[in-house]
C-alpha cells in the first residue's frame, strides 16, 4: 500500500515518455509484460541504459515502488561527453536514485509483514476483527453498543467507525443499518438538517434517548468522509447529498477563526490557489476545528484534540466537497501540530501528543502552566485520545508520498501552492517530531498507557514560589534508560494499542532502516498454527545500535494475546481495525479522497 515519494525521481531526467503515470501503468500489466513495456521505453528513446536485469531485480524485491524507480533509472539519458557538466548531473542523478531506491526496499521489507496470505494469524487479519465486530458490538438494527463502562451506550463515534469499516468491508447493507440508526436515534430522523448527538444510552428513569446532544467533530469528519467514499464505491447519490448537507452544517457550527478579524476570504475560490503551510512556531491563524459547536470556547482560550486532525481526511474532505474552508483547517491543523512539535524540540525531548490543547484567540498554543487548573490534566496527558493521532500522522505522511505531477494539479497541490514537496514535508516532518511513543515502544517492549507533556516554565517572577495549583514535575521514568525517551510515561497499553500503532511504527521502522532475517529464528503462531515470519528476526538498527523492529514485535504482542480477552471491548477493537486496515487496504488519491477500487478495498477481506 505504501508507495515511494516520486518527486526526486522525476527530476532525473525531463523526457516525457520517462514520466511516472506512463511507468505506473506498465505496472499495472503482468510481470512480463511490465519487463516488457520498460525495456520498451528505454528502445523508445534509444538509450544505452536499457537494462532488463535491473529490471527484474526490481520484481523479485516485489516492490512496486522500487519497480517504479529502477523503471525511471533504465530510463535515465546516457552521459553526454561533449557536455562538461553532464557526468556530475548524472552522478547527482544516480545518488538521488540510489537513495530512493534503497528507501523504497527497505519500506517494502517492513510493510511486507502486513499483506494478508493464508499464513496470516486471524489477529493480524482486518476482516477477521471485523466479523467479531459485528457478532458482539452491533445489533440487528445496526447500533454499535459500548458497555466498556458499566453502560450500554451508543455514539455518534461508534456509528461513523462502524459506517467507515463497512464501507472497507464493502458490506454496503451493514453500511446502511448503522446510517439508518444513526439518523433515527442521533439525528430524531434529520441526519443533514442537524449533525448527530454524540451520546445516546438509558436515563435513569429507564428511557432510552440522546442524553447528549453536542455533537463531536471527530464523529462528524469520519461520518461525511465515510459517505462521500460510499458514493463513489457504491454509486450511491443519496450518500453524496447528505455528506455534502453534513459538511456544511459542520464548518458553520463547530468552527472557529483565530487571529484573523475579516473572515470572508475564507470561503473563497482563491483559497484553493494560495493555501501554502509555512512552519509557524508562534501562532496557528485562520479557521480551526471546535471539537463540538459548543463547550470548548472559554475566556482566554479554545481547546482543540489533536485526534480530531486526520490530514489525510481533511485534505480529502475538501477534494469531495470543493469547500476551501477544509483546506482552511488543514493549514491550522499543521500549525498548531507545529507549534507542538517546536515544544517538544526546544525542551529536547522526543515529542509526544496530549490528549486536548489549548490556544489563545491569536492562535498562539499555550503551555501547562498557562491553561486554566481545571484543564490542566487534560493538555498535560496523552492516553486515549491522543494514541489515534499518531496513526493520523502516519496515513498522511504515506499518503501524501505520492508522484509530484498528480499532486501538483489536485487540490492538495493547491493548497501547497502547487508544490507537491510541501505537503510532503510537512507530513514527513510531522510524523518525525512526534517519536516519544515509538522509542517509549522500543525500549519497553509495549506502549504506555500514558506519556507526560513536558512542563515550561511557568509565567510568574523566577523567586516567586511553585503555586499550588501547578502541575507538579512527573519524577516517574520507570526502567527507561534513554534520555531520549519522553519523561513521564506511565500504564500499559492494551492490545488495541499496540493495533492502532502499527503503521506509526511501520513508518518509522522504515525510515530508520530495516534489514529482514531468519536468524533470530523466532515466529509467533496463532492456535491455528499460522505464523508470523521474522515477528522477531527483524533488526532495526539505529543511532543507539541493534534492537527489534517495533511493528514485527507488537504484530506479535497482538498474536499472542487472547482474543476472548478484549472480544467486547468495544475500544480495543476499534484500534484494532483502524490499524490493521490502515495497513491492509487504505490507499488515498494525491488529494486525500479514498480509492474505493474492488482491488484496493479486497486487500481488507
Amino acid at each position: 500500500m505504501f508507495k515511494m515519494r516520486a518527486a526526486a525521481v522525476l527530476k532525473m531526467g525531463s523526457l516525457s515518455v520517462c514520466s511516472v503515470p506512463y511507468l505506473q501503468a506498465e505496472l499495472k500489466k503482468s510481470a512480463a509484460a511490465v519487463l516488457k513495456g520498460a525495456a520498451a521505453v528505454c528502445k523508445t528513446v534509444s538509450l544505452s541504459m536499457c537494462s532488463v536485469p535491473l529490471l527484474r531485480k526490481g520484481l523479485k524485491m516485489g516492490s512496486v515502488s522500487v519497480l517504479l524507480a529502477l523503471a525511471l533509472s533504465a530510463c535515465s539519458p546516457a552521459s553526454d561527453s561533449g557536455n562538461g557538466d553532464s557526468g556530475n548531473a548524472d552522478s547527482e542523478r544516480a545518488a538521488s536514485l540510489q537513495a530512493s531506491s534503497e528507501q523504497a526496499e527497505a519500506r517494502s521489507q517492513v510493510f511486507s509483514q502486513f499483506a494478508v496470505n493464508e499464513n496470516t494469524p486471524s489477529a493480524l487479519r482486518f476482516n477477521w476483527h471485523y466479523q467479531r465486530f459485528l457478532e458482539h458490538l452491533v445489533n440487528e438494527s445496526g447500533r454499535v453498543i459500548d458497555s466498556g463502562d458499566g453502560y450500554s451506550i451508543s455514539t455518534s463515534e461508534g456509528q461513523a467507525y462502524g459506517m467507515w469499516f463497512a464501507l472497507l468491508a464493502q458490506d454496503q447493507g451493514h453500511f446502511e443499518l448503522m446510517l439508518t440508526w444513526a439518523d433515527n436515534n442521533l439525528a430524531e430522523g434529520a441526519l443533514g438538517d442537524r449533525l448527530p448527538a454524540w451520546l445516546w444510552g438509558e436515563d435513569e428513569d429507564g428511557r432510552w434517548h440522546i442524553l447528549d446532544d453536542n455533537p463531536a467533530s471527530d464523529a462528524d469528519i469520519w461520518m461525511i468522509y465515510a459517505l462521500y467514499a460510499a458514493a463513489e464505491r457504491w454509486q450511491t447519490p443519496r450518500y453524496a447529498a447528505m455528506a455534502e448537507r453534513l459538511s456544511r452544517r459542520l464548518l458553520d457550527t463547530t468552527t472557529i477563526v483565530l487571529g484573523v478579524d475579516n473572515t470572508n476570504d475564507l470561503a473563497a475560490d482563491a483559497t484553493l490557489n494560495d493555501a501554502s503551510v509555512e512552519d509557524n512556531s508562534e501562532h496557528a491563524q485562520g479557521l480551526v476545528l471546535l471539537p463540538a459547536p459548543y463547550g470548548f470556547t472559554h475566556e482566554n482560550y479554545i481547546m482543540v484534540n489533536p485526534s480530531y486532525f486526520n490530514l489525510v481526511q481533511i485534505r480529502g474532505l475538501a477534494s469531495y466537497s470543493g469547500d476551501a474552508r477544509w483546506l482552511e483547517i488543514y493549514r491550522t491543523s499543521v500549525q498548531i501540530m507545529q507549534q507542538l512539535g517546536n515544544e517538544m524540540q526546544a525542551a529536547q525531548l522526543e515529542g509526544m501528543i496530549p490528549d486536548w490543547l489549548t490556544l489563545d484567540y491569536n492562535g498562539r498554543l499555550l503551555s501547562v502552566w498557562e491553561t486554566g487548573r481545571e484543564h490542566q490534566d487534560d493538555v498535560r496527558y496523552g492516553e486515549y485520545d491522543a494514541i489515534r493521532a499518531y496513526t493520523w500522522l502516519a496515513q498522511e505522511a504515506y499518503a501524501a508520498e505520492s508522484p509530484a505531477e498528480s499532486v501538483a494539479g489536485s487540490v492538495a497541490g493547491r493548497a501547497a501552492g502547487n508544490d507537491a514537496a510541501n505537503v510532503a514535508e510537512n507530513a514527513a516532518a510531522l510524523l518525525n517530531a512526534f517519536r516519544g511513543m515509538y522509542d517509549v515502544v522500543a525500549e519497553q517492549g509495549y506502549p504506555a498507557e500514558r506519556l507526560s507533556r513536558p512542563l515550561r516554565a511557568a509565567p510568574q517572577p523566577a523567586t516567586a514560589p511553585r503555586p499550588e495549583t501547578a502541575p507538579q514535575p512527573d519524577e516517574s521514568r520507570g526502567n527507561r534508560t534513554s534520555s531520549n525517551i519522553i519523561d513521564g510515561a506511565s500504564g500499559r497499553g492494551n492490545i488495541g494499542f499496540s493495533g492502532v500503532l502499527l503503521p506509526y511504527f511501520a513508518m518509522l521502522d522504515a525510515a530508520a532502516g530495516v534489514n529482514a532475517s531468519n536468524a533470530a529464528g523466532a515466529n509467533a503462531s496463532n492456535a491455528a498454527g499460522a505464523q508470523i515470519k521474522n515477528a522477531a528476526g527483524v533488526n532495526l538498527r539505529d543511532a543507539a545500535g541493534a534492537r527489534n523492529a517495533v511493528a514485527a514485535d507488537q504484530m506479535a504482542r497482538i498474536v499472542s494475546a487472547n482474543p476472548n480477552d478484549y472480544r467486547d471491548n468495544y475500544y480495543t477493537q476499534m484500534l484494532l481495525m483502524f490499524g490493521l486496515s490502515a495497513l491492509q487496504c487504505n490507499e488515498f488519491h494525491p488529494d486525500g479522497r479514498l480509492v474505493v477500487s474492488q482491488e484496493v478495498l479486497n486487500g481488507c477481506n
